[in-house]
């Protein structure tokens, strides 16, 4: 699993710190690598893994989704202006991800190129000359 997304990113483009309440910071570490890992089954099926390098489009839909995670633990408040900002960044974030597993959604990230296997050139081998 790649790490594209850390607890600071997350507390910087998704959840401040204060808003994340009562849920520890092992938790909040949890959640960002659990979000990591569900990453690597949507990106799996378009490009080699492990990526070598990511834009801040992922990082930052990476951090919509584990802020909603935190807020869901936490308690949503959808009288809260920010709870349901934190909600509608997650719908938009998962929207992003589908496009992207789909390729209608192009993020700028660089893939492993993949091993080309080494061909051998082919062996024939037969019984002893009979003397036909």
């Amino acid at each position: 699993m790649t790490a594209y997304h850390t607890l600071a990113d997350m507390h910087q483009y998704g959840i401040d710190p204060v808003a994340c309440g009562r849920v520890s910071t092992p938790d909040q570490e949890a959640i960002v690598a659990a979000r990591n890992a569900w990453a690597d089954s949507k990106l799996r099926g378009r490009y080699n893994l492990p990526l070598i390098a990511w834009d801040v489009d992922l990082r930052m839909n990476l951090s919509f989704m584990s802020a909603w995670d935190v807020i869901s633990r936490r308690g949503y408040n959808p009288a809260a202006p920010g709870d349901v900002t934190i909600r509608l960044r997650y719908d938009d974030a998962v929207k992003w991800f589908d496009g992207v597993e789909r390729g209608n959604t192009h993020p700028n990230v660089t893939e492993t190129t993949p091993s080309v296997p080494t061909m051998q050139a082919p062996m024939v081998i037969t019984s002893p000359k009979r003397g036909w």
